[in-house]
């Protein structure tokens, strides 16, 4: 006989009591609380043990610290992305996605040295997009050449040395990322891909072309090659008529490296183009040729001096920072459709009447960091469009007297200029009472750092007899 519990009463056969149905009771159930997890996860609704988040149509196992993937159970649930992103990964083991068949798996952010070749086993003609920017791998592994359908792969930011093909082909292809990584030619298998419409290899030791790029030259339209080793625009790139974006940023290019034909396949399609730091002490005549460009960026080159006629006529945006320039090209003046223009970190000493005439689409004006001490009241009259006005870090000490013509102005900046709020000129308070809305941001250096829009705001407290 089983010891009874110390205080518990002792139930007996003359203490039971039956049932009958005069005497029987209706059991209601209690009202049932909802439990809800730290993690939107339940065994009907993820199918995973491991508490991740499960909603429209993600799983999401990202920022977990996990060291391997979790087992994924069989189910029917419509999930089509998996993010594993974010985690202490090493390894992708064979068979880790079984039961899976989503169309896009995260990667990125882990520490994974290794893929096993059936890694991605039920998914080859399933995974149309994966992420594997940010970990350790030294070669784009064989597993995912089994992926038949993938459209977008990331391997950016790895230690990459070759990503030659090994198995299979990448048909579907459409975006390929490979940045920051060590990859001292193209890979070979790039060329032959029909539907490839972005590319990215920059950050790598690249500096050849293959010499046919037929396959490519109607599909691809974004190319971004910026902190390779091209020595000059490759002549091949001419083959591409339908691209639309190039960065060829910081590559030992120089003005040699340009030629007058550079830039010929894309003289209608081109819309962005990004030259910083080529080393180049000229813009380039190729340039002439872009009939479609609308941005470009040539900063961080000694350019000193601008010839006229130069610049493409439909340019909307131009970027000239650090270009050692001492005034105001003449030719931007003929770029009637301008909007955007920034000229910081130059030299400019003062912007005078003749300077930015014609530019009436113009809305951003950057010439911060410059040397600016004096701005003609007659500059710029034509920029009534103009809604950002920046000129910081500069050496003013008055509010721009031509600021009273920008209608359309928003936002006007004078910090770090040693401004001298004075009393001998009244007309600031009287712009700013009919232009309550624009946002002057400064400080008078003679009045111990006061807030420059308090003091116009305020010029008859300040400035009362």
């Amino acid at each position: 006989m089983v010891p009874q519990a110390a205080g518990l009463p002792t139930l007996t056969p003359a203490m039971s009591t039956t049932l009958t149905p005069a005497t029987s009771t209706t059991l209601i159930p209690a009202t049932s609380t909802t439990f809800i997890p730290k993690f939107r996860h339940s065994l009907a609704g993820c199918p995973t043990l491991v508490p991740c988040d499960c909603l429209n149509e993600t799983i999401d196992c990202g920022s977990r610290r996990l060291v391997s993937a979790p087992q994924f159970r069989q189910h029917n649930l419509p999930f089509d992305k998996l993010k594993l992103n974010n985690n202490h990964m090493t390894t992708v083991t064979n068979l880790t996605f079984t039961g899976l068949k989503v169309t896009e798996i995260n990667l990125s952010f882990n520490r994974i040295t290794t893929i096993d070749d059936d890694a991605f086993s039920g998914l080859e003609t399933i995974l149309r997009v994966l992420n594997l920017k940010f970990n350790h791998l030294t070669s784009l592994p064989k597993a995912v050449f089994t992926l038949q359908n993938i459209e977008e792969l990331d391997i950016s930011h790895n230690r990459i040395i070759s990503a030659d093909q090994v198995d299979g082909h990448f048909l579907l292809m459409k975006k390929f990322l490979a940045s920051g990584n060590l990859l001292p030619q193209w890979p070979n298998w790039l060329n032959r891909l029909p539907f490839l419409e972005e590319l990215d290899l920059s950050y790598n030791p690249v500096s050849t072309f293959p010499d046919n790029l037929s396959d490519l030259q109607w599909t691809l339209h974004k190319v971004t090659l910026d902190n390779c080793q091209f020595h000059k625009i490759p002549q091949e790139l001419s083959q591409l008529q339908r691209l639309e974006f190039l960065d060829l940023s910081f590559n030992p290019i120089g003005d040699r490296g340009i030629l007058y034909d550079s830039f010929h396949g894309q003289s209608g399609s081109l819309k962005e183009l990004l030259l910083q730091g080529i080393n180049i002490t000229a813009v380039p005549k190729a340039l002439g040729s872009l009939s479609s460009l609308k941005k470009l960026d040539i900063s961080d080159n000694n350019l000193g001096f601008i010839r006229e006629d130069i610049l493409p006529g439909q340019l909307t945006e131009v970027i000239m920072k650090r270009c050692g320039l001492h005034r105001i090209p003449a030719t931007l003046s003929d770029l009637k459709n301008l909007k955007s223009l920034e000229l910081a970190n130059n030299h400019i000493h003062s912007i005078e009447s003749h300077d930015l005439t014609g530019l009436s689409n113009l809305i951003n004006l950057d010439l911060s960091s410059n040397n600016l001490q004096h701005v003609s009241p007659w500059a710029a009259v034509n920029l009534t469009r103009i809604q950002n006005f920046w000129l910081f870090d500069n050496k003013l000490t008055d509010l721009p007297a031509v600021v009273q013509k920008f209608q359309s102005l928003k936002e006007l900046n004078l910090e770090a200029n040693p401004l001298q709020c004075t009393c001998r000129d009244g007309w600031p308070a009287v712009w700013i009472t009919r232009h309550p809305s624009v946002e002057v941001k400064g400080y008078c250096e003679n009045l111990g750092g006061l807030d420059a829009l308090k003091f116009i705001s305020n010029y008859n407290h300040y400035c009362s007899v």
